[in-house]
């Protein structure tokens, strides 16, 4: 596999799924509510880059870290990033010893426009990652939100191809809330996006 080509396939997609991102930036926020309180989520184009399973640099040797909003603005400009950008070290995958380094960058950009969408998430979890608090989405992905100390908001933390039960995303032990169905509020503005609400049964 031509490693460069990949990722230039890869970047493209990021580009192409970016207008989901921007409605969600251009409204702001998103809001979960459950039985113990809500989550808001604070929509920033910082977060996009590592979503999508990236590192950025400012120099092609990528030992310099680049500034997150800068990944964005050149991703939506067509700017050639192949040079410029990893997989984060949470994406980095290794099957039988050996590594496969853009594979969970294409696990991520396979599931990115559905959960971009919302709608079809069905649950919320508690993380079994410490540096996530949170899990929301359904069989096929799962999005997990970290705490913004400054904006005093949740924010998207990380993107996972896995069902949101799975043992890598739900703490053990642990109870999900089953989100509403869909079709219950397909025509609801709960489903809206910009300060939404995500509502649990």
């Amino acid at each position: 596999m031509n490693q460069t080509k990949e990722k230039s396939r890869l970047l493209a997609l990021d580009r192409q799924y970016q207008p989901l991102y921007d409605e969600l930036v251009r409204k702001g926020t998103s809001t979960i509510v459950t039985e113990d309180g809500q989550y808001i989520i604070r929509w920033e184009e910082r977060n996009y880059a590592h979503l999508c399973g990236w590192d950025f640099f400012r120099d092609k040797k990528k030992t310099i870290p680049g500034n997150r909003n800068d990944f964005y603005k050149k991703l939506k400009r067509g700017f050639p990033l192949e040079s410029y950008v990893k997989p984060s070290s949470a994406s980095r995958f290794y099957d039988n010893g050996v590594q496969d380094v853009l594979k969970r960058v294409k696990d991520k950009a396979g599931v990115l426009p559905e959960a971009l969408r919302l709608e079809s998430a069905t649950t919320v979890v508690q993380s079994a990652k410490s540096a996530v608090l949170i899990f929301f989405g359904n069989t096929r992905w799962a999005l997990g939100l970290g705490w913004d100390e400054e904006s005093n908001r949740y924010y998207p933390k990380s993107l996972l191809a896995l069902d949101v039960h799975d043992k890598k995303v739900k703490r053990a032990g642990s109870i999900g809330g089953r989100l509403s169905a869909s079709d219950k509020f397909a025509h609801s503005p709960l489903l809206r996006f910009g300060n939404s609400r995500i509502v649990l049964c």
